[in-house]
């Protein structure tokens, strides 16, 4: 893994610093999920919303095989009868806490009471960059699915084929929507 530049470092720790502050949006949320996405463990989940942000359609990843468990569990249910369970991908305090931990590893100096006071905001930054992300599901059943508000909610959303034959029936332009967020 190389190391990272110290005119890309300078700039982490100025976001971390304005995140701490209080005095950060969504640019600067952008811009540290980016700058340190490529120092990042293979399966962090940071990496994985760092992805979203750099690539807005997915195909891979945590997130996507979540929503494609789910579905597939879904669509047996709906087709034969039967359970399925609907879970978030993450934990809001977990990604917070997850940060903190990954930036501390790379090296940069947190005030972690200052930095996890400031959740709330760094979800709703974080949100809005990943909203309208597009999954690329290979399921012939799922005609579209992406991430978007519901409610003020971030969520999975999909459409099911009306021609789903099975214990329940969809409509046209009705959607299935399963939390991001818990």
């Amino acid at each position: 893994m190389s190391r990272i530049k110290p005119n890309t470092a300078k700039d982490i720790q100025f976001s971390i610093h304005k995140i701490e502050k209080g005095s950060f949006d969504h640019i600067i949320i952008k811009s540290l999920l980016i700058d340190i996405r490529d120092f990042l463990p293979f399966n962090s989940a940071i990496k994985e919303l760092a992805h979203f942000i750099a690539h807005p359609s997915r195909n891979k990843g945590t997130a996507f095989n979540h929503l494609n468990v789910f579905i597939n569990n879904f669509l047996n249910a709906v087709k034969f009868g039967g359970k399925f369970s609907v879970n978030s991908v993450y934990k809001k305090t977990e990604i917070v806490k997850s940060l903190m931990v990954c930036l501390k590893e790379l090296g940069f100096i947190i005030n972690e009471q200052l930095f996890s006071s400031k959740e709330s905001e760094l979800i709703d930054s974080i949100s809005f960059l990943i909203e309208d992300s597009e999954l690329e599901l290979d399921n012939k059943d799922i005609s579209e699915a992406k991430i978007v508000r519901s409610n003020g909610d971030l969520v999975f959303s999909f459409y099911v084929d009306p021609k789903v034959k099975g214990k329940i029936r969809f409509h046209e332009n009705v959607s299935i929507c399963i939390p991001f967020w818990d």
